[in-house]
C-alpha cells in the first residue's frame, strides 16, 4: 500500500512541475513577450483597452485569470504529493517490525557469556 501513495506523489509531483512549466509560459507570454507588432505587450494593450470595448475585455480577461488557476493548481498538487510522500513513509514504518529492548541488548549479553576459546 505504501508503495501507491509513493507513486501517487509522484504523480502530483509531475503535475505541479507541469502547472509551474505553464505559469511561467503564461507569466512569459502576458508579460514579457511583445506581441507582434513589437512594441507592446498584451500586458500594455490590455491595460490600454480594458475600459474601452467588451471584445477586448472578453479577451484580455481570460489570459489574466489564468495564471491565478495555474497558481491554485501547484499549490493543491504540491500539497497533496507531500501528503502521499508523508502517507507512504507513514506506511512504511508501520509495517517495520519494532525492536524489543530485550531483544536489542541480546547481543551484547551473549558477548559477555561466551567462554574464551580454549587452546
Amino acid at each position: 500500500m505504501a508503495n501507491k501513495w509513493k507513486i501517487a506523489g509522484y504523480l502530483f509531483s509531475t503535475a505541479s512541475v507541469v502547472l509551474l512549466i505553464s505559469l511561467t509560459m503564461n507569466i512569459h507570454t502576458y508579460y514579457i513577450k511583445e506581441m507582434e507588432s513589437g512594441t507592446e505587450t498584451v500586458s500594455e494593450v490590455c491595460d490600454d483597452r480594458w475600459d474601452e470595448d467588451t471584445v477586448s475585455t472578453l479577451m484580455c480577461h481570460p489570459i489574466k485569470q489564468e495564471k491565478y488557476n495555474l497558481f491554485a493548481g501547484i499549490l493543491l498538487s504540491a500539497g497533496f504529493a507531500f501528503l502521499c510522500f508523508a502517507k507512504s513513509s507513514e506506511l512504511k514504518t508501520e509495517n517495520e517490525p519494532a525492536i524489543s529492548e530485550n531483544q536489542s541488548q541480546q547481543p551484547i549479553q551473549q558477548q559477555y557469556y561466551q567462554q574464551p576459546p580454549q587452546n
